[in-house]
């Protein structure tokens, strides 16, 4: 609310008054502190909020979705993650397996990447992925096995080929690739395409 703090010059709506009527993403959920994990269990309980500074409770109406790659069930029991929180967010849970075990996903995955990374860097599209850069994007072992890998990787590729129209083999450099040249006395004289 204005005037609750030094330079609150304006009523603000916060992060769940803005997801009214729709939904609130909440990612790396089972990352976040204890006190913001308090902090949550009022608004996710009774669906209200009230600004800083104010009373005045705000009814909301939004579906919650929370992302993690953690088994929030054995953070509980450790104590890493409020019992009392995950009992309220524990209604319907979602399980997606990495992408290293879900290799059929990867060339749809990685077409959709490029397009996005294409529009998002202002270059040319539509550009394409030749099949044997596809085939060692899906015989890759992510070891995150996460999609932000693959966007990192191909994110790469189109940096580093800027008015290339098809990525190739030669084009990608993954991250265990970037790793290891770093980590050499003498980088290889060719760095792309190991």
């Amino acid at each position: 609310e204005r005037g609750a703090y030094t330079g609150a010059q304006r009523d603000r709506r916060g992060l769940f008054e803005e997801a009214q009527g729709g939904t609130l993403l909440i990612d790396e959920v089972g990352e976040i502190s204890s006190a913001v994990q308090n902090r949550l269990l009022r608004p996710i309980e009774s669906r209200t909020v009230a600004r800083q500074g104010s009373s005045a409770a705000i009814s909301l109406s939004f579906q919650l979705v929370l992302a993690t790659n953690k088994d929030l069930d054995e953070h509980a029991r450790t104590g890493l993650f409020k019992s009392d929180l995950l009992n309220r967010i524990n209604a319907y849970t979602i399980w997606l397996p990495p992408i290293r075990d879900r290799r059929d996903d990867i060339p749809l995955l990685a077409t959709v990447l490029l397009e996005r990374l294409c529009l998002e860097h202002g270059l040319r599209w539509p550009r394409h992925i030749d099949s044997d850069a596809m085939h060692r994007l899906v015989e890759y072992d992510w070891r995150d096995g996460n999609v932000r890998e693959l966007r990192s990787t191909l994110e790469r590729a189109v940096k580093n080929n800027r008015d290339a129209e098809l990525l190739g083999a030669a084009n990608l450099i993954f991250p265990s690739t970037r790793v290891a040249v770093l980590n050499s006395e003498r980088p290889p004289s060719v760095a792309r395409g190991i």
